[in-house]
């Protein structure tokens, strides 16, 4: 999802328009609703300009209003049940929310860096062992795709922010150009970034619910995911997606998270 956009990326509109059969399919989740919260928290948008550099926002007493809205968010997500995976939008911002959580939560917080293979392996065995915790990485990280957390192994993922790469860098410029030229200016942005983005998030949140009988939540959180904001991402779900997740504010958080696991305990 979008079918639309990857059926012009990939082709497929050429194979339409010269008469080839295209079909396209769409699969709902075939677990229980009732075993998961699917939410997108409504917080101030999570993007670089609102929240600054986090080495400049790392005391709780000076950062800015950004950070303390999504300081609550976090350490309301990471005090729910059991294990609790965040996704931040890169490793530097993970860097920043874990250490923040050390200090402000009960469970183990686990900080994913971008590192070898061995040592992820050993973080991920870590994350499985023991009672519940706290694992913070980059949506666009290892630990957000391909990895089963099956069974016990996941209570709570959250997304937080748009997982965009790095506009300005040399190869996602070369990029951006190649998608303008191949399919104009005005999609170029859509396509080479905010797509991917967005099946980037999609994955991540994925990762909760991988069998009939397991329970847990799923959450995007900043404004971006909500319906008609300003640079919105809300249409790049699927629709079950768009029907499922239920929007609401960081205030409400807390009290959703209690009453889901109290009947599910």
């Amino acid at each position: 999802e979008p079918l639309d956009v990857f059926g012009e990326v990939a082709g497929l509109e050429e194979l339409r328009a010269a008469n080839r059969p295209v079909v396209e399919r769409s699969y709902d989740l075939p677990f229980p609703a009732s075993n998961r919260a699917s939410w997108i928290v409504d917080a101030e948008p999570f993007t670089a300009r609102n929240r600054g550099d986090p080495d400049e926002n790392a005391d709780p007493d000076t950062w800015n209003r950004t950070r303390d809205e999504y300081a609550h968010v976090l350490r309301t997500l990471a005090r729910s049940h059991g294990n609790v995976l965040i996704a931040m939008p890169n490793y530097r911002e993970a860097g920043w929310a874990g250490a923040y959580l050390r200090e402000v939560v009960d469970k183990p917080v686990l900080v994913d860096e971008s590192s070898a293979n061995e040592a992820t392996e050993d973080l991920k065995r870590e994350f499985f062992r023991g009672p519940g915790k706290v694992l913070v990485t980059s949506t666009r990280g290892t630990l957000t795709e391909g990895v089963d957390y099956d069974g016990e192994k996941l209570h709570c993922c959250a997304v937080v922010g748009v997982p965009l790469v790095n506009i300005g860098s040399p190869r996602v410029t070369a990029i951006r150009r190649a998608y303008a030229d191949e399919f104009g200016e005005e999609k170029a942005f859509e396509y080479a970034l905010t797509v991917p983005a967005g099946r980037r998030a999609r994955q991540a949140i994925g990762r909760v619910i991988r069998g009939y009988d397991e329970v847990g939540v799923r959450a995007f959180v900043g404004r971006r995911y909500v319906s008609g904001a300003r640079h919105s991402v809300h249409r790049y779900l699927s629709p079950a997606e768009r029907d499922e997740f239920v929007t609401m504010t960081p205030d409400f958080l807390g009290d959703q998270l209690d009453a889901f696991w109290a009947d599910r305990r």
